[in-house]
């Protein structure tokens, strides 16, 4: 039925022949997983097809006596989540903004079943390698991912390629002695179609985002698995020698070509250099872990071809198609490490020449093992700088899954439910009779938790003289940092706002730490997503329910009260924040979000960019969205600033401030220590980059703050500086004289900039609307 394939994450519920009795049996973890999905608002043929479906169905369960029941149910749902039956009455429906499931969550069994039958075959290949005795072995997984119906494509495009891999290793394995093997003679797999989005994107992806959109997937996973577990095998492609073309694997590694064209000299880069010597320095780069020469062939790649025309690289890719696929790729991770607003533009390029190589190789895969351009290590690579993992092996808090802890429809709202807030956030009354609407409308669990924090705020708050209700949040996770927490709460308390005070923790130490340390334990609301982005999760959801918030990093200290100096600049912004000392880069460690359309607008527009560009680092993304830095190159990609809201900056030099960590022209402080409202200390990760920092090494100043016996944190009365010499000592080396300028929030040399990012400041920089309001 064509019209439920736009509703793919239920697809398996709604194509029960009783419907009605379906959704009536669907279980609350079924229910649950459907609400994370996408939906999307119907044709009006679609509508009235729907209609005569479920008139059909309900004909035939009519004589059942839960008949009633269930469509009570149905009715008092009303539509899928994030989607509505448009009226042609209404002027709007809900925003077109998504998070699609990338990961293929709603799939259901379906999904799973791939996956582990993925990963059942690469577990086989490592264990039982390319035998012949094994043959039998791969002729039935070629015949288990032949079955896999090709509609999985439309459900699951990222699944879909693991299918198709899986089904070609396995025929290359059981030497093509299969009958659904043929298929790969004519219709090899081509990589720029099934990850790249070069014939059609998947999700409305462009080209520049659909790789490192299914770099961040479990999928991705799969295939660096594959890439091992392939790579160790000898030997294996002899059963698809036949399908090579000698002459084009001749000269596949482009040993035999001469200069390279157009080739842009510098003092680091040898002269005139060969296909050859580039790929040498790229696998001592790569494969021997050499610094000294990753380091050049870092400045080579950056640097070479950045005017060459089209005509020229035209020629290169003929010349050398393996050769400019791997520059490129290699040029994409160095802009994922150091430049990411040039990510956009090079994954492009990458599709492009993608394209070409795979019109000189159509069957591109065996090629891959066979060059010794480092393709396989590039792609690997990719993945994991956008999944960013750390050095231990777990996820970095810069990670983006494909999952939340939220349902979309709570984070993501429409034009009219955001006109509504600024009036909902005056009253008391209404703010609870919407909470208490939400918690009946089977919210996802993190949500539920929050609606009943607020509920308990609000019991203590509603009958305060305020005009607006304003809800304090942190975010927290790790044994490391949860053991803080009591003090962190205590010095909140001593100011006052603990019970403003929401914790969102997002592992069981912190949950524990905090439900022991927090008067109210329904304040410390449990999550499982380990990363920066959820703090924007949260604050949404918040703003969202009519409450203005104020967000603070864990690595902060309150040495005074914030709200006075906030609230005094509450009607001249929606927004308020920190920046840096000395440059014009936005610090989001102190974030004040009013209840407001515009907010809110903003905050759901950041999410959404976040999940397609899970590559970038949520303080920059923060500030492209606001226009303060440049996250793509806008002539090509589009402007990504859409809802700024009215902005300013809190006063950054002595009252919210920074210590100074690598440079003192950027970070700290000037003026008077008694001024000092919070001191951001800038400890996000647990560690320094020695290299750079000014100390040499890193210093754990949350024992200095929060496990330090000579500090009294429930006392306001005497400061903390006082309290502890050292504490005294601590700010002042971090104390400035005052800035003469502000440098710009540049993370690379200025001379190796792109011209368009030149252009492209000066024409932000005169946009009137974007800059802060005078405080």
């Amino acid at each position: 039925m064509d019209l439920l394939r736009a509703y793919e994450p239920c697809e398996a519920v709604l194509k029960q022949q009783q419907l009605v009795l379906a959704i009536f049996r669907v279980s609350l973890q079924q229910r649950q997983m459907c609400n994370t999905m996408t939906w999307t608002a119907p044709k009006d043929t679609e509508k009235k097809e729907f209609a005569r479906l479920v008139s059909k169905w309900h004909r035939r369960i009519s004589e059942r006596a839960d008949m009633l029941l269930v469509l009570f149910i149905v009715l008092a749902q009303g539509s899928p989540a994030h989607g509505t039956w448009r009226d042609e009455a209404q002027d709007e429906t809900r925003p077109t903004l998504q998070l699609p499931d990338y990961e293929c969550h709603g799939a259901g069994q379906e999904a799973r079943d791939v996956h582990e039958a993925v990963m059942l075959l690469l577990s086989a290949v490592e264990l039982q390698g390319a035998s012949p005795s094994n043959q039998k072995v791969w002729q039935g997984n070629a015949s288990k991912f032949a079955k896999v119906p090709a509609v999985f494509e439309d459900i699951c495009p990222f699944g879909w390629f693991l299918v198709r891999l899986s089904h070609w290793t396995s025929c290359v394995l059981a030497a093509w002695d299969h009958p659904s093997c043929k298929t790969f003679r004519s219709d090899p797999i081509r990589l720029t179609k099934l990850v790249l989005g070069a014939y059609g994107n998947h999700y409305g992806l462009q080209l520049h985002e659909e790789l490192v959109v299914f770099w961040n997937t479990r999928w991705s996973h799969l295939l660096e698995y594959w890439v091992t577990a392939m790579q160790r095998l000898r030997n294996w492609q002899k059963p698809f020698a036949a399908a090579f073309d000698s002459t084009a694997l001749r000269g596949i590694d482009c040993d035999d070509s001469s200069e390279v064209q157009d080739f842009a000299e510098t003092d680091r880069t040898p002269l005139s250099p060969t296909w050859t010597v580039l790929r040498r320095r790229l696998e001592a780069a790569y494969h021997k872990g050499d610094e000294n020469s990753q380091r050049i062939s870092m400045h080579l790649t950056m640097f070479m071809w950045q005017d060459s025309i089209e005509s020229h690289l035209e020629a290169q890719i003929k010349e050398c198609p393996l050769g400019m696929l791997a520059v490129s790729l290699h040029r994409l991770v160095v802009y994922l490490r150091a430049l990411s607003e040039q990510v956009p533009l090079q994954l492009s390029h990458v599709v492009q020449i993608f394209l070409k190589v795979e019109d000189a190789f159509p069957d591109l895969l065996p090629v891959l093992f066979e060059t010794q351009w480092p393709l396989l290590t590039f792609l690997n690579m990719g993945a994991q700088i956008v999944q960013w993992r750390s050095r231990s092996g777990t996820g970095s808090y810069q990670t983006k899954p494909f999952t939340l802890d939220f349902f979309p429809t709570e984070l993501l709202t429409s034009e009219a439910e955001r006109k509504q807030l600024s009036s909902l956030a005056t009253s008391g009354a209404r703010l609870l009779g919407n909470i208490r609407q939400r918690l009946v409308a089977w919210p996802s669990d993190t949500y539920q938790k929050l609606l009943k924090a607020l509920l308990r705020y609000l019991d203590a708050d509603i009958h305060r003289p305020s005009s607006h209700h304003i809800v304090f949040m942190t975010t927290v996770y790790g044994q490391r940092y949860a053991k803080y927490l009591s003090g962190w709460l205590r010095r909140a308390a001593a100011l006052g706002h603990l019970p403003r005070m929401l914790v969102f923790c997002l592992d069981a130490h912190a949950k524990e730490e905090c439900d022991k340390a927090h008067l109210e334990p329904s304040f410390c609301i449990a999550g499982k997503q380990k990363t920066a982005a959820n703090k924007f999760h949260m604050m949404a959801a918040i703003v969202n329910l009519g409450f203005d918030v104020l967000y603070l990093d864990f690595d902060v200290v309150l040495f005074k009260d914030p709200l006075p100096e906030i609230l005094s600049h509450w009607d001249k912004a929606e927004l308020l924040l920190t920046r840096d000392f000395g440059s014009e880069c936005l610090n989001i460690g102190v974030v004040y979000a009013k209840a407001h359309a515009d907010t809110a607008e903003f905050l759901q527009e950041l999410i959404v960019w976040l999940w397609n560009h899970p590559y970038e680092f949520c303080q920059k993304a923060f500030a492209g969205m606001m226009g303060q830095e440049d996250i793509q190159c806008n002539d090509l990609f589009g402007d990504p600033v859409r809802a700024v809201p009215r902005w300013g900056f809190l006063e950054s030099l002595n009252l919210f401030v920074t210590s100074t960590v690598y440079n003192g022209d950027v970070q700290g402080w000037t003026g008077d220590i008694d001024k000092i409202i919070i001191f951001h200390f800038l400890d996000s990760t647990g560690d320094v980059n020695h290299e750079f920092a000014l100390k040499g090494g890193y210093v754990n100043l949350f024992d200095a703050f929060y496990d330090n016996p000579q500090l009294n944190l429930s006392d306001v009365d005497k400061p903390l500086y006082e309290q502890d010499h050292q504490i005294r000592a601590l700010l002042m080396e971090s104390r400035q004289l005052p800035p003469t300028r502000l440098w710009p929030c540049l993370n690379t040399d200025p001379a190796s900039l792109p011209e368009w990012k030149k252009i492209q400041r000066n024409q932000i920089l005169n946009r009137s609307e974007l800059r802060p309001v005078e405080m």
